[in-house]
């Protein structure tokens, strides 16, 4: 798992292919938003315990601060566009609220008459920021809001014979794990409720999504500890227990290899950003 602390400085925009070949070294999150969109091919999104697969014309809005990774069985066409919350305002107030979801992420499905409308439109975001003149931040901000208008005026939720396809007993153990990762789960426990072998399932668990079933897990448990560690005074002891890890000690070294720091630090750190972020600067 990997957390990208810097952040952005403008809107950012890219195309790239990738096959079954390609893997990302593990799960991120970073400090702005990114608007994923499979313009070919397909792809398997994995957030927060569960999953998505998308689909030519599907798109994921994901939200800074959430864990996700992407997995590719297949080629795939993909275009991503990186922004800050703030190109969304108007003075205080967001443009498109009900497009920005600051919590979590929106999957949806661009109907095909509409695709190369918001293609067109992600392609010349890409060009501005290639040419990326005096003239291009607005221009680019302007792009941006056109596509939010595209995707709220035209986009549907993903099909019902998808969700129905998705339910298989990969994403079965998927919905196990994020309904019960605060407690003990053995592969024999989770194969048993999928109907699997236990080595059928941990071999397909790997193929599907890219990464094995402890790493899952521990991603899913090390997400809800972190909550845990900003929005309560809990000892670390006690985060630990309450997320599944029996090992204080064993935490601490997970955690710390996901995140560069041993949870006080990262606790303590994450409000004096906080403390920083509320007070003004008016040496200026």
């Amino acid at each position: 798992m990997n957390i990208i602390e810097e952040n952005i400085g403008r809107i950012y925009a890219n195309q790239a292919s990738r096959n079954a070949d390609y893997r990302m070294p593990s799960p991120h999150s970073h400090m702005y938003f990114e608007f994923y969109y499979v313009r070919s091919g397909s792809a398997g999104l994995y957030f927060s315990g569960s999953a998505d697969k998308l689909e030519a014309g599907d798109f994921a809005l994901i939200p800074p601060g959430i864990q996700h990774y992407v997995h590719y069985s297949a080629s795939c066409i993909r275009m991503n566009c990186y922004f800050n919350f703030d190109e969304f305002m108007d003075g205080t107030s967001p443009f498109c609220p009900l497009v920005i979801k600051p919590d979590r992420i929106v999957t949806g499905r661009i109907p095909e008459g509409y695709r190369p409308e918001l293609e067109h439109t992600l392609e010349r975001i890409i060009a501005e920021g290639r040419l990326y003149d005096d003239f291009s931040t607005e221009y680019m901000k302007l792009l941006l809001r056109q596509m939010a208008l595209l995707i709220l005026r035209c986009r549907t939720k993903i099909s019902e014979e998808a969700a129905e396809s998705a339910a298989t007993p990969i994403k079965q153990a998927e919905i196990f794990i994020s309904e019960n990762y605060s407690s003990d789960i053995t592969l024999p426990a989770l194969a048993e409720h999928v109907g699997l072998s236990p080595s059928y399932l941990s071999r397909r668990f790997k193929q599907e999504t890219g990464i094995g079933i402890k790493e899952f897990i521990n991603t899913t448990r090390l997400e809800k500890a972190e909550k845990e560690l900003l929005c309560t005074d809990h000892r670390i002891s006690d985060v630990a227990s309450n997320n599944g890890f029996s090992d204080a000690n064993y935490f601490k070294d997970c955690f710390r290899k996901a995140y560069g720091c041993s949870p006080r630090e990262y606790r303590k750190t994450r409000a004096e950003n906080n403390m920083r972020e509320r007070v003004p600067d008016i040496s200026r």
